[in-house]
Order: C-alpha cells, then structure tokens, then sequence
C-alpha cells in the first residue's frame, strides 16, 4: 500500500476517467472503488493524488505521438486534468 493507508491504485485509476468522463466519473470510480474495498482515502490528499497520478502517464503520451498520433488527444486530457486540478476548480 505504500506510505498511505490506504490502495493508491484508485487514484491511478480514477484519474484517467477524470480525463475523459470528467470530475463526475473520477468520483464515481471513487465511489465504486471505496464501497467494494472499504477505503477510502482521506480528502486532503485528493489535488496531490490527482496531479501525482496523471504526471505518471502524461509524458508517456508525448513520447509515443510520433508513431501513435492518437496519444496527443489524450496528453492534451491529462494536460487540462491536472489544470483543473492546480486551479482548485
């Protein structure tokens, strides 16, 4: 679990929702993934865990556009998450 008490797998997972169904479906996953595994992590952690877990994938998308031009449209997701995010909206 790591230095958390709680699976940061969810963030992980949740965050790449927020990028294409929108706040609303990051917190569903939440949700969904709290009421099946019991945790549910504290909410001072959220702009960390969010920003933290989409910088994980966001580099990737740009370093593969060249043979998957696809990858830009989702960079450009995770790019407007984590703006989002470090504007408090």
């Amino acid at each position: 679990m790591g230095p958390f008490n709680f699976d940061v797998l969810q963030y992980r997972i949740a965050t790449d929702i927020y990028g294409f169904l929108g706040r609303k479906g990051f917190k569903e996953v939440l949700r969904g993934y709290g009421e099946v595994s019991g945790e549910r992590a504290p909410k001072e952690y959220e702009r960390f865990l969010v920003t933290y877990c989409n910088l994980i994938n966001w580099p990737y998308m740009y370093m593969f556009i060249d043979k998957e031009p696809w990858r830009k449209q989702v960079a450009e997701k995770y790019e407007r998450v984590i703006m989002e995010v470090s504007e408090g909206a």
